[in-house]
């Protein structure tokens, strides 16, 4: 589990919010609300067909995330580029068309963002996250090293070193 300070909000209570991202944010949740009542769907729903059902402490049914689809209802708060993703498939749409400033800032970052996080209790592992631009070659070899290291952790085996992975 990754580490409190590194969580990244994404909430406008959370954060301080430029013009640019609260209009974002409002387009957004506008474009949500247009794109249910088109599909004829609740917020229910639409967090039933992403994330599934759970049962409440009465027994009832409940549709899971149903809170979070309010939220971003609401303009408070913008979903990860993941669950924009799988909103705008369970919605037929395009993400760009969903949410324009949420996905060109995701898709078409340029700068690099490079980031580790040690898990809790398992000093020797980190939750890894890579998200920039690079040449193809570059790519390839991270993606390898990736696979030695997922097979790696799948078989018990110790963690592969870049030292080692070079």
């Amino acid at each position: 589990m990754a580490t409190e300070q590194s969580k990244k909000a994404t909430s406008a209570d959370d954060m301080a919010l430029n013009p640019d991202q609260a209009d974002a944010m409002t387009v957004f949740a506008e474009r949500l609300q247009a794109a249910l009542i088109k599909k004829g769907w609740s917020q229910s729903d639409l967090a039933r067909t992403i994330w599934g059902e759970d049962t409440d402490s009465r027994g009832y049914s409940v549709a899971k995330g149903r809170d979070r689809i309010s939220s971003y209802l609401r303009g408070k708060s913008v979903p990860e580029p993941r669950n924009l993703h799988a909103i705008a498939d369970k919605l037929d749409m395009d993400p760009s068309e969903l949410a324009p400033d949420l996905y060109r800032r995701t898709a078409n970052k340029a700068g690099s963002e490079a980031m580790f996080d040690v898990i809790a209790g398992e000093p020797d592992k980190a939750h890894v996250r890579i998200n920039m631009i690079a040449p193809l070659s570059v790519a390839v070899e991270m993606m390898q090293l990736y696979e030695r290291a997922k097979k790696n952790l799948a078989a018990g085996d110790p963690p592969i070193s870049l030292m080692a992975a070079q």
